[in-house]
């Protein structure tokens, strides 16, 4: 099959088609706030206050919109990319989970890579924009303009990395399956079944527990120090708790030690909605980690100190309720299986 008629079957695949257009319309938006953070980063620096005022007014307040709107569609389009892949696994033959749809192709792997890099980077730039919203008018517009630079080359590698995949997947081709790949065959290994079982989830709850302390605090008084920790309390949360996930929850959930798949918790065969709520709950606490860190590096400034902590204080509501609901709904398959069985010991330990 020629590459052209394979990307139009795809194309009309709604998933696929659906993907594609969040790509278009992100890169779209931060072309044009791209364009207009242009103008503003051309204004000299020693030009009159008013002056530069007059003429950034009304390019800042296009690029803060167009990228702003960009940065969100950035983040749908990271769960979007992860949902196409979800939805096309009963489309791809020997494949029964996401898993399966992006090792069809390298470019898989680095299309999902591209987004959720997109969708973190923009969260980092929401972050600067939530302090610049509370500040005196164009305090943060060269600031702004600079990321808003960098944010639109990641969401443009983000679009052509998705459009590079899912026009060139063959949706007719045998995939693999999660239980064939390399995380079954090192889960076979009673040594790191042991491992999965005893060190994943208590590491990632401790972690995700001293987090939410940590933003509670962090609400209670602010400050960039607490932040920047909080930060990266919040990255290491989102990534011990996404390698329990694959490690521990999964394999809990299905009754099975080597049942070793995150993809395969969206799945409704077994737990229904929980697993896209864990997601989801996941997803928010990773990104407001990113929202943070944003937040967190424009407060070194003494000007935007005072609307930075504000900023934070008022983000961390959502953070807290978060990291809170990852973690219960990440142990609730653990708890599930030891009321069924009488037992804990999935992995003979």
């Amino acid at each position: 099959m020629s590459d052209a008629r394979l990307a139009l079957e795809n194309l009309a695949n709604p998933w696929i088609l659906a993907r594609l257009a969040l790509s278009v319309s992100s890169l779209s938006l931060a072309l044009v706030a791209a364009a207009a953070s242009t103008k503003i980063l051309a204004i000299p620096v020693d030009a009159p206050p008013d002056a530069r005022a007059l003429r950034a007014e009304r390019d800042a307040e296009l690029a803060s919109a167009g990228l702003g709107l960009a940065s969100l569609l950035s983040v749908i389009g990271a769960v979007a990319t992860v949902l196409a892949a979800h939805r096309l696994s009963p489309s791809v033959r020997g494949t029964m989970c996401a898993y399966g749809v992006f090792a069809t192709s390298p470019l898989g792997p680095r299309a999902l890579l591209a987004s959720l890099v997109a969708a973190l980077c923009g969260s980092v730039w929401l972050g600067v924009r939530a302090v610049d919203v509370r500040i005196a008018r164009g305090s943060l517009s060269r600031t702004l303009a600079r990321g808003a630079w960098v944010v639109c080359a990641l969401v443009a590698i983000d679009a052509v990395s998705a459009g590079a995949f899912f026009l060139t997947m063959d949706l007719r081709a045998h995939g693999s399956c999660c239980s064939t790949g390399a995380t079954y065959r090192a889960s076979i290994d009673p040594a790191s079944s042991a491992f999965a079982s005893l060190a994943s989830a208590p590491i990632a709850a401790l972690v995700t527990l001293v987090a939410a302390a940590w933003v509670v605090s962090l609400r209670r008084r602010a400050s960039a120090s607490k932040a920047f920790v909080a930060a990266l309390l919040g990255a290491l949360a989102s990534a011990s708790s996404l390698v329990a996930m694959r490690d521990v929850v999964s394999p809990f959930a299905y009754g099975s030690p080597h049942h070793r798949c995150a993809y395969c918790l969206l799945r409704a065969d077994e737990l229904g909605p929980l697993g896209w709520t864990l997601m989801l709950a996941w997803a928010i606490a990773a990104l407001s980690a990113a929202r943070a860190l944003g937040i967190a590096w424009v407060s070194r400034r003494q000007a935007a100190r005072r609307e930075a902590h504000a900023a934070l204080s008022a983000a961390a509501p959502l953070w807290i309720a978060a990291l809170v609901a990852t973690l219960a709904l990440g142990l609730w398959p653990i708890v599930r299986y030891r009321l069924e069985s009488g037992t804990f010991a999935l992995f003979g330990g």
